[in-house]
């Protein structure tokens, strides 16, 4: 169990790399180009998180049960780690001065306000301001 537990943190924090990369690099991309390779990001931790678990039930009875069991962790860890990319998106990357406005933002000017509403909420400071200005 402790092989799993290494390698579930191996690609956790692979994937948080591979995410802050992916935010960082796709600020002037297309929406479209930033949602594929976001969504190729996702499948790599799904299958991540398949070789994770390989080892994890071992002992237990039966093939049935045993692809039971690793699928039901697999589901529940990658909505864990989606979970934490979301908290890390719209809460950690604001406060820490990372977040920049993407440039397809600006021709929604509806959407433009209520992104930048959200992410001004999510502030933890009052007196730390994103620069969402183009």
């Amino acid at each position: 169990m402790n092989r799993v537990v290494v390698r579930i943190t191996i690609v956790g924090v692979i994937h948080l790399l591979m995410f802050e990369a992916l935010c960082q690099w796709s600020v002037h991309w297309r929406e479209s180009s930033e949602e594929l390779v976001g969504l190729l990001l996702l499948l790599l931790l799904l299958v991540g998180l398949v070789w994770a678990t390989s080892p994890a039930f071992g002992k237990v009875s039966g093939r049935t049960r045993r692809v039971l069991c690793r699928a039901a962790l697999v589901v529940g860890l990658f909505a864990g780690l989606y979970a934490v990319d979301c908290f890390y998106f719209w809460h950690i990357r604001p406060n820490l001065g990372l977040y920049e406005e993407p440039d397809w933002v600006a021709q929604h000017p509806g959407f433009q306000r209520s992104l930048r509403a959200r992410i001004e909420a999510n502030m933890w400071s009052p007196a730390t301001k994103v620069n969402t200005s183009p």
